[in-house]
C-alpha cells in the first residue's frame, strides 16, 4: 500500500488521498479505513469522520487494533468512559504487547477511571516488555 510508505516517510497528509482512491476502489478494506481513520484524528482533527471511518472498520473486523485504539481515543474524549475502558481493554487484549498502547492504557486508567490498581497492572505489563524504556523510567513511580 503506497499510503503506508508516505506515513513510514513522515508524510502522512499525502497518505489520506491515497486511501480515499483505494476505499473508493474496495469500500471493505478495513485497514484502509483504520489507517485514514486515524489520519483524520491524528492529522486533521475531523474526530467526526475519523469515528464513522472506525466504526466501519469495526464491523468489517472487531480486531482491528488501530480502529480499537482511535475509538478509545474518541469515546475517551467524549466522557463516554466506560465504553473507552472497554475498547482499550480489547485493543491491548488483541495487541499482547504494544507497548505504546498498553503506556497509553495505563495512563487513561490512572488519570481517567481513577483505578490505580488496574493502572498499575498495565503499567508493570509494559515494564516487563521494556524495562529500560525512558517514559516508564521517568513516569513509572507516579502510579
Amino acid at each position: 500500500m503506497q499510503a503506508r510508505e508516505h506515513i513510514w516517510l513522515n508524510e502522512p497528509r499525502k497518505a489520506i488521498p491515497k486511501l480515499d482512491r483505494a476505499l473508493a476502489m474496495e469500500p471493505n478494506f478495513a485497514e484502509a479505513l483504520a489507517l485514514l481513520g486515524k489520519l483524520r484524528q491524528e492529522e486533521r482533527q475531523e474526530y467526526h469522520l475519523a469515528e464513522l471511518l472506525f466504526q466501519r472498520a469495526l464491523k468489517l473486523q472487531p480486531d482491528n487494533l488501530m480502529a480499537l485504539s482511535g475509538m478509545a481515543q474518541i469515546l475517551d474524549c467524549r466522557g463516554n468512559v466506560d465504553m473507552a475502558d472497554q475498547l482499550y481493554g480489547k485493543a491491548v487484549a488483541v495487541s499482547g504487547d504494544d507497548l505504546s498502547l498498553i503506556m497509553n492504557y495505563a495512563v487513561f486508567l490512572r488519570d481517567v477511571c481513577k483505578d490505580v490498581p488496574r493502572a498499575r497492572e498495565m503499567l508493570l505489563k509494559a515494564h516487563r516488555l521494556a524495562p529500560q524504556h525512558p517514559w516508564l523510567q521517568a513516569h513509572g513511580h507516579e502510579f
